[in-house]
């Protein structure tokens, strides 16, 4: 998304006029938005290169083991349409029940979300 701070979105501008790598939807930057991010990759998939075998879409806080992610594209099946999460097993976070502070952005209450684990592959 596009970012209010006209001194980081020109930064964003040059590096994407530089290098051509940047994918930006035409909305303003929010953590909170990560599903219409998500959606803005498929979308963009879609246009550009809807014959690719897969894609791999990832954050700047994420570590990926890249032998598993070899592993996982050559398990999946090339006739179907997939959404994999490899691996996502982790106990939800409640609000207030944060082990570290940086995890207060992921605190899901049980009226959002009512089981403890998040569904998996």
């Amino acid at each position: 998304g596009r970012f209010n701070n006209q001194t980081l979105q020109q930064m964003i501008l040059d590096e994407n006029e530089k290098f051509g790598d940047i994918l930006q939807g035409d909305f303003v930057e929010d953590y909170y938005l990560l599903a219409q991010k998500s959606i803005n990759v498929l979308i963009w998939v879609n246009e550009k290169c809807a014959r690719v075998s897969w894609i791999a879409k990832s954050d700047d806080d994420t570590v990926h083991q890249i032998w598993e992610v070899n592993s996982l594209t050559k398990s999946l099946s090339s006739t179907r349409l997939k959404i994999a999460c490899k691996n996502k097993t982790d106990p939800v976070i409640r609000p207030g029940h944060e082990e570290i502070e940086l995890y207060k952005k992921w605190a899901v209450s049980h009226e959002e979300y009512q089981d403890d684990f998040y569904p998996n592959n």
